[in-house]
């Protein structure tokens, strides 16, 4: 499209600020798309790294299945963090939250 414009323009059946005007959208049309095509290819290696973290995680979980009881090295290949908040009575019975931080996965419902 691009060199048939440039064709219309050097024969003159295309005015010189048409010519500018349409280029000129043309151009913005391809930054457009490449920033488009930058955007699609980081969700894309995000969406890679979320898939291999969880692929990771469910090795792990495999590997657990078997387990009698969890030991610190069992605990520390599946866990990067717990927080525990602080004591709170709601209608007289005492309530705390643990939040369980998994590795690769993050907290889970």
């Amino acid at each position: 499209m691009v060199k048939q414009l440039f064709e219309e323009k050097v024969t003159g059946s295309l005015p010189d600020a048409m010519f500018r005007k349409i280029m000129t959208d043309y151009e913005q049309e391809q930054k457009d798309l490449e920033s488009q095509i930058r955007a699609l290819n980081n969700d894309l290696q995000a969406a890679n790294e979320t898939e291999n973290d969880i692929l990771t995680w469910l090795r792990l979980i495999k590997e657990c299945l078997s387990l009698e009881s969890l030991n610190r090295e069992t605990t520390y290949r599946l866990i990067s963090n717990i927080t525990v908040s602080e004591k709170t009575e709601v209608n007289g019975k005492k309530h705390q939250n643990i939040l369980i931080q998994y590795n690769f996965v993050g907290c889970l419902d």
